[in-house]
């Protein structure tokens, strides 16, 4: 590329009768004025003649100008290939989104002067635009985006000229790991919609803050830090059937394992603590079930709106048509609750019974109960170091039959999914229930029914952030406060034994050893390593 004089320079035989408005020329002018000549004009040069075969418009407008010179680039074409060479080098190097966006960048935030302090230039670009009616123009005048959509003729509406700004913004200093995805490139080859483009590059980003920040890294960054500068944990020794004491909106998880129907509970210790039938001891399933809903409607007001309560249950079998847990979810549900999944808790080392006309129960049910559709839930992930990179639906498994192929976000984690989808048998959590090699630090307990930790823990992982307070209304020794605290969770536990609550104090005061490592936390992340695919029903 080099200066050349323009009167030097004459337009090709073959392109003199193309027509140049004067509103092409005009505006043309005041870009080359404002911002120089950034693309130079191409010429080919015939016995000493030097014929302009690309870039009349700019030539026409330096000459509007009365500029001297302009930058030009000589090209080597023989004369039977000149007409058919500008063809196809026009249709190259059409403009593309990235300098599409570049142009607007410039014209916005430095010619009319969107940016704060910068003189707006409104009216000189307002003369330079063509068939604008009055009530057009006075929008246009108002509104910088409409202006610059019609300067250059776009077919964009306001809101997809803000998306490609906001697109270019990002992606101008962005990472090369987002540069890679190359969105640009695939909105130039019609691979993609800009909104399409525009959202993942906003999933970028978010990717990029939550990368690391999940139910378990959190956990690992904050055990190197000792535990009771940042938790607090209370006991109280008081029936669950009055919460009033309770702070409204206060509680993240209630997680509850309440006595079985029919006696299989006794608290020996318990009875002075209780105004009236002791909960378990009721002489029907319907009046068992009523109590349940009765207590678990004071959680309503206690619980945050997005949070969750989790009753551990199982079916007593004091006859052959209790089902229990079917029975509260029915009730819950009359009562106003969501209940989002119902899940099974599989016993690996069940307990042996003595049972007749039906097969031995193997474990529980966990209901789970939310006050809306919006609850908190948070997945296991294990972030790699491989880049975000993306990834294409084949548009096959659309509910709807339509087949959409488009462009999805592949993040780098392993995703150690919910055991609902973990395990061989959907809806069922297999782990050995409670053994006293959990408490054998805090010595022995009475207490009839023990609650398994690891558990616990799960729950409180899927539900709860690091500071949230998790709450148990039949706390018994404390095993849902002594995960929560090695989770760096805020902890309450209730209960009306005054034996099993003592237990439960030391067993927090002590458990400061407990406090999990990196392979520790491993180990329990690999109860749930099982990888499954996911189908994707997002496309562009």
């Amino acid at each position: 590329m080099k200066k050349v004089n323009i009167n030097e320079l004459l337009v090709h035989p073959a392109l003199k009768d193309m027509e140049l408005s004067k509103n092409q020329v005009e505006k043309m002018s005041y870009l080359l004025d404002k911002f120089g000549q950034i693309q130079p004009i191409l010429y080919y040069e015939k016995d000493g003649i030097r014929f302009v075969i690309d870039g009349v418009i700019r030539l026409a407008a330096a000459k509007n100008l009365q500029w001297d010179q302009i930058n030009a680039m000589k090209i080597d074409w023989q004369s039977d290939e000149v007409i058919l060479n500008r063809c196809i080098s026009n249709n190259i190097s059409k403009r593309t989104y990235w300098n599409l966006a570049h142009e607007l960048d410039l014209f916005i935030n430095t010619l009319v002067g969107k940016q704060r302090g910068k003189k707006r230039n409104i009216e000189d670009v307002i003369k330079l635009l063509d068939d604008v009616d009055e009530n057009k123009l006075d929008k246009v005048k108002k509104d910088i985006n409409l202006l610059a959509i019609e300067f250059y003729g776009l077919s964009f509406k306001k809101g997809s000229l803000r998306w490609l700004m906001r697109m270019y913004e990002k992606h101008k200093n962005g990472p090369q790991e987002l540069l890679d995805l190359k969105l640009f490139e695939k909105l130039d080859n019609e691979e993609i919609s800009l909104s399409r483009a525009y959202e993942l590059t906003e999933e970028y980003f978010q990717t990029k803050k939550e990368q690391g920040k999940n139910a378990l890294t959190d956990v690992i960054e904050y055990s190197r830090n000792p535990i009771n500068g940042d938790t607090q944990h209370k006991v109280y020794c008081h029936t669950n059937e009055d919460l009033s004491f309770l702070d409204d909106n206060s509680v993240q998880t209630f997680l509850c394992s309440p006595p079985y129907f029919g006696k299989q509970a006794i608290y020996k210790n318990a009875e002075k603590n209780i105004k009236g039938i002791i909960h378990g001891n009721e002489k029907s399933v319907h009046d068992y079930i009523d109590t349940e809903v009765r207590i678990y409607s004071q959680l309503k007001s206690k619980l945050k709106e997005n949070g969750s309560l989790f009753v551990v249950i199982g079916d007593s079998h004091r006859g052959d048509d209790n089902r229990i847990p079917q029975r509260l979810v029915v009730a819950m549900l009359n009562d106003g609750w969501h209940c989002p999944s119902t899940m099974f808790w599989l016993k690996g080392n069940q307990k042996p019974q003595k049972v007749n006309g039906r097969l031995m129960s193997s474990g529980e049910n966990i209901l789970h109960f939310t006050l809306n559709d919006n609850h908190k839930w948070r997945e296991f992930l294990h972030w790699t170091n491989a880049p975000i990179t993306l990834g294409r639906t084949t548009g096959e498994d659309y509910v709807d039959g339509i087949r959409r192929p488009g462009y999805y976000l592949k993040r780098p984690f392993e995703r150690f999914r919910t055991f609902l989808e973990e395990q061989k048998f959907a809806g069922v959590l297999k782990h050995h229930c409670f053994h006293f090699d959990e408490i054998k630090d805090f010595g022995k307990t009475a207490h009839p029914c023990p609650f398994p930790i690891n558990l616990a823990m799960f729950l409180i992982l899927l539900t709860t952030e690091i500071g949230d307070v998790v709450c148990d209304i039949y706390g018994g020794i404390g095993s849902t406060s002594h995960a929560s605290k090695i989770l760096h969770r805020n902890s309450i536990s209730i209960d009306v034994d005054l034996v099993s609550n003592n237990y439960a104090v030391n067993r927090i005061l002590k458990c400061d050893n407990d406090i999990f490592t990196n392979e520790e936390l491993k180990e329990f992340e690999g109860m749930f390593e099982e990888k499954t695919e996911k189908k994707v029903r997002r496309a562009a």
